[in-house]
């Protein structure tokens, strides 16, 4: 099947995709060079020392900015672990990708659907009212959907900077946002 013949390929991507997107904080370099190394020495690419280096490097920097890191990060350690898992147990690797990768969707998917649900944030509008406010790539939704000024916004994106660098605190935050956001965010919920 394609996936057996393709292994090595799946390898790579997963590679430039720890290059790319293999976090933010200054202990990124390490996985990132490991990450570099490993794509363009062939050698190293179906290893399973490396692999697994490249997973103690990943899990070590999430440990020292786990407060800070999105859960797509922690999703890129698993799928890592699971591709040293796969060269560890080469005749198997196509079957265990196979079955991780289709744990780590239909479950992170699954978890992420029932959580919202059970405590009512996609009902209420509040989960998506916070991720217009906080996320970054969903900006254009402020533009489209609600009249705040960019005052409004700056002092958002400055609370957030503070809870970013003070995680341990018990700082609190009033967000700035607007009677047509918290519609549009109620629409969004159904």
């Amino acid at each position: 099947d394609w996936l057996e013949a393709n292994v090595e390929l799946v390898l790579r991507l997963t590679l430039l995709l720890l290059i790319f997107h293999g976090g933010s904080s200054g202990l990124a370099v390490v996985p990132r060079v490991l990450a570099a190394a490993m794509l363009f020495a062939p050698p190293l690419l179906k290893k399973p020392a490396a692999w697994w280096g490249l997973f103690i490097a990943l899990a070590f920097m999430h440990l020292q900015v786990w407060f800070r890191i999105d859960n797509h990060q922690y999703l890129l350690l698993y799928w890592t672990g699971a591709c040293a898992l796969a060269c560890t147990l080469e005749d198997k690797s196509a079957e265990l990708l196979r079955i991780q990768g289709r744990l780590l969707v239909g479950l992170s998917f699954g978890f992420a659907v029932f959580w919202k649900l059970w405590g009512g944030q996609w009902l209420d509008g509040s989960f998506f009212h916070f991720t217009f406010l906080a996320d970054g790539r969903f900006s254009y939704m402020l533009d489209l959907f609600t009249n705040m000024n960019l005052q409004d916004r700056i002092d958002n994106a400055d609370c957030f900077r503070v809870l970013s660098d003070f995680p341990d605190s018990n700082l609190r935050f009033e967000l700035k946002s607007s009677t047509m956001l918290g519609h549009a965010a109620l629409y969004f919920g159904l």
